[in-house]
This record gives C-alpha cells, structure tokens and sequence, in this order.
C-alpha cells in the first residue's frame, strides 16, 4: 500500500540558572545558589525519532504518511529462516517516503485482482504509518494483509489508511514473510529453546512490539491498540490471540476478518514432513546433515525457493503457538480483550472463479469432496431451497464450512471469557465485477475507502450506497478501536442469544445461524 505513515515525537531539555548571592559586612559571601528549571521541547511531528533513529515523512492538509520504516533487520544470509532481529540504528534521518517492497511471493489468482508493488525483496520487513495532522494520544490500529501466508503486502493501494486515520486513528500497515520464507519448518532450521517455523508470525510480533516502543512519537497511544486483519491476516490476528503474552501487552483488542474460525494450527510433525517434501524438490535435498540443509535453504537462489509450492500454515512448535485461540477460548483461557469477528454471504465464489453450473449429480461429487465425511443426503436436502443454481448451492456450503460457521463457533466460544461482536455482510455493490456477489474480501474497499486499489471496479471513488456501507465500516471499526464497542446498536454476540449484524441493503441485527444450517451441518457429520 503506497502510502502511510506518520506524526513525531523528539524531546529535549534545557535548563535557566538563577543566581542569588547573600552578603552583609559581618559575613562571608555565601556560595551562588544554582537554581534549575526545565523546559521541554515539544515533539517534532515531522521528524519522530524511533528506537533506530529520525524518521522524516510527507503530509497533505489531513494526515502525515511514513512509508515502509524498518522495523526489523533484512532477513538474508543467517538471517534467513531465523527469528527478525532489530534493525541496526541510524543517525541520519531516514526518509521514509518512497513506497516499500513487498516480501518476495508467487502471485496467485486471487492476487491479480490488486495491484501489488512494483518491487520484492527479501528486505522487506518495514511498515506504514499515517495519522491526522493533529495526532496526539490516539488509538492505533494495525492492518495485517491477507493472501493465504503467501502473498499481498502492507503496501498495497487498496490498504492506504488516510479514509481511517482522518477519523481519528492512527494506522499502521505492516509487512511481513510469506511462503516459505515466512513458514517453512525442517528439522535442519530448529531452533533450541525457540520457536520454529512461524517466522512471518514472529515478524508480526516484532512489528507490534515496534508500535508498543515507537507509535507515541507518531501521535498514537500504545496503550489502545488495535490488530485487525482479513482472510490470511484474520487469521494472523487469530494467532496473535493464541501467543502467551501478546493479547493486552502488544495488543488490546482484536478485529478477525473471514479468518476462518481461529482453529487449530498445523501439527508440528506434519509441519516438518511437509518442509522434508519442500527440501526435496530442490538442491539442497540429499544435505548431510540439518545443519548443511540449514546452510544450503540460506543460501538457496530466490527462484528456486518460489518454485516450489510454499508452505502456507502456522504451525503448533509448543513454543510460540500451542492452542490455537478456539481451544483456548473454549477452555476459557483466551485473554480476554474485546473483538469483533464476521464473515461475508458468499466467500466462496473468488475460489471458484469459471466454474461452471454443475448438474445435480456433480454438485453430489463436489459436495462429497468438501464433506467427505457428512451425510450427502442430508446436505442435498439442506441446501435444497433458497438458492438460484446449484452453483450457488455449492458457495453456499463452501463458504458455511470454511468461513461462516468456523466463525461463529469462535464466537460463541469466546463470548463466554470476552465481549464479541459479529457481522454478516450481504451487501453487493453494483461495481462487483464478475457476478461474484458479497465475496471474499468484498469488504476491503469500504473499509479503506480505496476503489482504485482494485482495477477490475473501474473505479476511482465510492458513492451511494456503497458510500453508506463503507461508512459502515470505517466508524464501526473506528469506534470499536478508540471504545472497545462498536455503536449501541451493535448487540454483543451471546451464547445463549446468539445476534449477528448484517451488513446488507440496510443494517439490521438479527439471530444468527446460517438459517440453522451450521447446527445441522454439525449433525450430519460435515466438518
């Protein structure tokens, strides 16, 4: 997202001595006294200086933007598949104006639909910061992208945070590693004592404990942070609940876009089996020993490492994830910070883009795939009324196992430890290309306001209804960040009174369920 960043903080003292002598003609002249005062210099919002060193940026009448401040080393040579590292200090100012580099990825279908930075570099541990002119004490909030671990970038156009922050927030857009780079797990790349694997994860938390040290020189207030985040980055906010220490200490509520239910990660073993099979499809199969294996993937060309299909989970290594966030909520031990958690009427279709009509022998077959393990008789009949197609029978189920009911099932387990609030967004804008309807990520441009950074919209403003959606949105999102509620026409979800809000042609709160279908699903085996 180019573009984002920033307000300052630079402090100094001085000091004025007052002298006072005491005479008289019987005694001796007493000592001058030195009096001390201070006087502090205000914050330069132009010029913060980080824990690495000024940093200079750009403003227009509304916000100041920082684009792509380090806030961790490059992760190359022995850095490469090891926790970040801070970067080294600086004492010139660093300009941080000249948008940044996405990490280095193998752009899929879903990908083309944004524009991604010209640039990628395995130097790309660097976020955005922007913030209203006047900032002083705000909340922040952190936007962490999507692209299923293996693509998308803090940088992208579609992100820009200027629509957020002239609400009165400021915003930080972090990079971090993706694929195999952030997410590859060997025996030869374990760490002793640490975690493994999940680098891109540590990445994300080195970010956070970057804003805990540094976002008050920006005008923000360390103490209200937000974490939110779509799909892939739903999910990283999924894990940032799971990771000991990190929920009220670097963060202090949580917003979970179509993440996908925060269920459990990816086993340890089968994270490792997984990385032996990547090995094995390069040059450094056949290594001696772990440590030569280690030497040969750091080593390892770019293009080769993207050629291989690339590891996409967080991993459960008993270090930095154990529990996932459903299991912790479920046995009561998630930390307990506000969130808001949603989903959208028809994820699916963006999976399953061509797919053609399918008779009803082959919906059977594609139910079957999904299922496997349901009663097919039962979800035929399930899905049998209410919908236009058997195509549209088929998204309906997808996007139910994947998405809509995995994120109830968290918010029902979490509603009982912490306040939770859901959405369901049905609303489908007359510039949805493609027919897609309400589908995956179709709520990015009204959050951020950013039609350009999608070039199929044809675009290059919001209007209408789509302007009251994105109002939506962005003041929900915004409230819930500077309150820990959103409005009080939100209900909280409950268990025993579930209510989801749904985003449509009018908001409107109402029970929530799928119209029963994730309870029967459950009783017909589907998982």
């Amino acid at each position: 997202l180019p573009l984002a960043l920033v307000i300052g903080l630079v402090a100094a003292a001085c000091s004025s001595t007052a002298t006072d002598t005491d005479t008289t003609t019987t005694v001796a002249p007493v000592a001058p006294e030195t009096v001390a005062t201070t006087t502090t210099i205000p914050p330069d919002p132009d010029r913060p200086i980080t824990t690495a060193g000024p940093v200079t940026g750009a403003a227009d009448d509304e916000v100041r933007r920082f684009l792509a401040i380090p806030y961790a080393a490059p992760p190359v040579g022995e850095r490469r598949f090891a926790p970040p590292q801070p970067p080294e200090p600086w004492t010139d100012d660093f300009a941080a104006t000249t948008p940044g580099a996405a990490c280095p990825q193998v752009a899929d279908l879903t990908a083309s639909f944004t524009t991604l930075p010209e640039e990628s570099s395995e130097d790309c541990l660097t976020l955005d910061v922007v913030a209203p002119l006047d900032a002083d004490g705000l909340p922040v909030m952190v936007w962490i992208h999507g692209g299923g671990l293996t693509s998308g970038s803090a940088h992208q156009p579609l992100f820009e945070g200027t629509n957020l922050a002239e609400q009165g927030v400021v915003v930080v857009n972090i990079n971090y590693r993706l694929g195999a780079l952030g997410f590859l797990v060997t025996d030869g790349l374990s760490v002793e004592g640490g975690p493994t694997g999940n680098w891109g994860l540590q990445d994300q938390r080195l970010a956070l404990e970057w804003v805990q040290d540094n976002i008050a020189g920006f005008g923000g207030d360390p103490g209200n942070v937000t974490i939110f985040g779509e799909s892939a980055g739903g999910f990283s906010v999924c894990a940032l609940l799971a990771v000991d220490g990190a929920p009220q200490t670097l963060f202090h509520r949580a917003i979970i876009q179509s993440g996908a239910g925060c269920g459990p990660f990816q086993p340890f073993a089968e994270a490792t089996g997984d990385g032996t099979a990547f090995v094995n499809e390069t040059t450094c199969a056949g290594a001696a020993d772990g440590d030569a294996e280690a030497e040969c993937l750091r080593a390892l060309g770019l293009d080769a490492l993207l050629a291989v299909e690339q590891p996409n989970s967080f991993v459960a290594d008993g270090t930095l994830l154990t529990q996932s966030a459903l299991e912790l909520a479920e046995s009561g031990q998630l930390t307990p910070v506000p969130i808001i958690t949603g989903f959208n009427q028809n994820e699916a279709s963006l999976f399953n883009l061509g797919r053609e009509e399918p008779s009803d022998a082959e919906l059977r077959e594609l139910f079957a795939e999904i299922a496997p393990e349901a009663d097919l008789d039962v979800l035929i009949e399930l899905y049998a009324i209410g919908f236009a197609s058997n195509l549209d029978r088929f998204f309906a189920l997808s996007t139910d196992l994947t998405f809509a009911c995995p994120a109830m099932q968290f918010a029902d387990a979490a509603s009982v430890v912490t306040s939770v609030w859901t959405y369901h967004l049905t609303y489908v804008s007359p510039l949805t290309p493609l027919d897609l309807g309400a589908t995956h990520g179709a709520e990015l441009v009204y959050l951020f306001g950013n039609p350009e950074g999608i070039p199929l919209l044809e675009a290059s403003e919001i209007s209408g209804d789509d302007q009251r959606v994105a109002d939506f949105f962005q003041k929900e999102w915004v409230a819930f960040a500077r309150d820990g509620q959103p409005s009080s026409a939100w209900l909280s979800h409950r268990v025993d009174e579930p209510s989801v809000y749904e985003i449509g042609d009018r908001p409107l709160l109402r029970p929530v369920g799928r119209d029963g279908r994730c309870a029967a699903l459950v009783d017909a085996g589907a998982r």
